[in-house]
């Protein structure tokens, strides 16, 4: 299971599902959840202000244990020097989503737009997909989709 860094639009695939709710594009900050952050919305793009340490915006989506996931989206940061932006998944454990990913497409301290994708095989009945911003850093996200693959 490896992030993939590609290049494009993004977006959801032709004939699929977008499981996540409110991520592409982003409209305001609605069924995300801020841990150790503060969260807005402009143009279609979620910000994540970690006020310092290490924050996120969380969302809990319902899966099928077996199923294989496509998890794709565009991040960036503010370029700020030793700063970082990360899209994570966690398998599980919905009452601590604040606790480290299981997997990630890792840090990432650019200010052009990443887009990466990632496919897993979800191992518990729902995963939290994590946008996570580190080292008083302000990290932007956007086309975030969750799909079967």
């Amino acid at each position: 299971m490896l992030w993939h860094k590609i290049q494009g639009a993004g977006g959801v695939p032709a004939g699929a599902t977008n499981l996540l709710l409110n991520s592409n594009p982003f409209s305001g900050t609605s069924n995300w959840t801020a841990v150790a952050s503060a969260i807005s919305e402009s143009g279609g793009v979620l910000t994540v202000n970690d006020n310092g340490a290490f924050g996120v915006a969380n969302q809990a989506v319902a899966v099928t244990i077996g199923v294989t996931y496509t998890l794709t989206g565009t991040y960036y940061t503010d370029g700020a020097s030793g700063q970082t932006a990360n899209i994570a998944i966690k398998h599980g454990d919905r009452a601590n989503i604040a606790e480290p990913a299981d997997q990630s497409a890792g840090g990432y301290t650019g200010t052009s737009p990443l887009e990466v994708t990632f496919d897993f095989t979800a191992t518990d009945s729902f995963v939290t997909v994590k946008l996570a911003s580190s080292s008083d850093n302000i990290s932007y996200f956007k086309d975030v989709t969750l799909t079967e693959a």
